[in-house]
């Protein structure tokens, strides 16, 4: 009998109290209750620092005060009598964080150009409505592989194709549009994935892609379902984490060079002789250490090879340059030789003045000759300008 008793279910509901703790047992209550702790350690204000110079926005002093709960408010409106909705697929939830801080939002060239043509359809549409009622372009942001939606905001102006950001984790988004934030909070895909979108192959929304429209039931359901849906965790609770790292990422981009080059770290002024200096990682100094040795080894190279071709157009240069003085001494000694056999056969009687010059030899020259020729009779040798002639002397 007792056995039968412990087998059969028990009567009461899993949300009693317990009789002695007088907490409940009941998941959804701990849920509601692990909620409220959530909201009531999350601050009213968060003070952030502006690290742009594309928006003037925050106080003088360059803070930017973030308050908590002008977010997810019960009195946000659900339904409207037009309104447009698109899925925002972020890569980085650190772009968010940024999207909430500056109140802007971009995506790439053909997002933007899609959310462009939505904002000016949804003021048309506000403009030839009887009721002058509005017709806003709500955006549910989701992070790629974050297994959850992050929040809903609305697109309040057009996009600025001219505009871009400087604090986006990538370099390629352009341009820019303004956007306020109404709810902050995560809610997971399971709770989202019923809806289907007819316009994308009835593929549930949690499937979407960046900028994929949702038509206007499923959009306000979706909007009902983030109203609605009590989570536990928000963007606000890593907030001031992405706010430390964008601050690292400001002062590593000031001295970095370029994409490509090694860290730079500036050198503080010597007060004293122990100051401390700031050294750059090993692998970091390794490769800069190569860098400035290929480039020394490159520069020796370069002055090698200039060296000899200096050389070798200095060799060119005294080539040219005797070439050039044997060839005009030739030219300049056969001139001569001309000239001289010239004068040597223009008749006395056509110069008076002018006479041939007619010089004996030496008698060694003369000895030579007379020994080479020992076969003629030859008995003196004259030199007539340059030239050597044999001289026969009659008996």
């Amino acid at each position: 009998m007792v056995i039968a008793e412990k087998l059969q279910p028990s009567s009461k509901h899993r949300s009693y109290v317990n009789g002695f703790t007088g907490k409940s047992s009941s998941p959804h209550g701990q849920k509601i209750g692990q909620e409220k702790k959530a909201r009531s350690s999350m601050p009213s204000e968060i003070v952030v620092k502006s690290y742009t110079s594309m928006l003037h926005i925050g106080n003088p002093q360059g803070e930017i005060i973030i308050r908590t709960d002008q977010y997810n408010r019960d009195d946000f409106q659900l339904m409207y009598p037009n309104a447009k909705f698109f899925v925002i697929k972020s890569y980085s939830e650190a772009n968010v964080h940024k999207s909430i801080k500056y109140g802007v939002w971009s995506s790439s060239l053909l997002g933007n150009q899609r959310l462009d043509r939505a904002f000016k359809d949804a003021q048309m549409i506000a403009a030839s409505s009887s009721t002058s009622s509005l017709c806003p372009v709500f955006l549910f942001f989701s992070v790629t592989q974050s297994s959850h939606f992050c929040g809903v905001a609305e697109m309040v102006g057009p996009v600025d194709f001219q505009k871009n950001m400087d604090f986006w984790s990538q370099d390629k988004w352009t341009g820019s549009f303004p956007v306020k934030w109404h709810i902050i909070k995560n809610i997971p895909n399971t709770t989202l994935q019923p809806i289907l979108l007819q316009n994308n192959e009835q593929k549930p929304v949690t499937f979407s892609r960046d900028t994929q429209e949702i038509h206007y039931c499923p959009g306000t359901c979706m909007l009902k379902i983030f109203k609605s849906t009590s989570a536990n965790e928000c963007l606000f609770d890593h907030f001031m984490m992405y706010e430390e790292e964008e601050e690292r990422y400001r002062n590593y981009t000031r001295f970095k060079l370029s994409v490509d080059a090694p860290r730079f770290i500036p050198v503080p002024k010597m007060h004293s002789a122990h100051a401390y200096v700031p050294r750059q990682p090993k692998a970091e100094r390794a490769l800069v250490d190569r860098i400035i040795r290929e480039t020394h080894d490159h520069t020796g190279k370069l002055q090698n090879v200039n060296l000899d071709t200096q050389q070798e157009s200095g060799n060119l240069v005294l080539d040219s340059a005797k070439t050039y003085a044997q060839r005009k001494k030739r030219i300049s000694y056969g001139k001569q030789a001309h000239e001289n056999v010239v004068k040597s056969n223009v008749p006395a009687a056509l110069d008076g003045e002018k006479k041939i010059i007619v010089e004996h030899c030496s008698p060694a020259i003369s000895a030579q000759m007379s020994g080479a020729c020992s076969s003629c009779s030859i008995d003196d040798v004259i030199r007539i300008g340059s030239m050597l002639v044999p001289m026969k002397l009659s008996n």
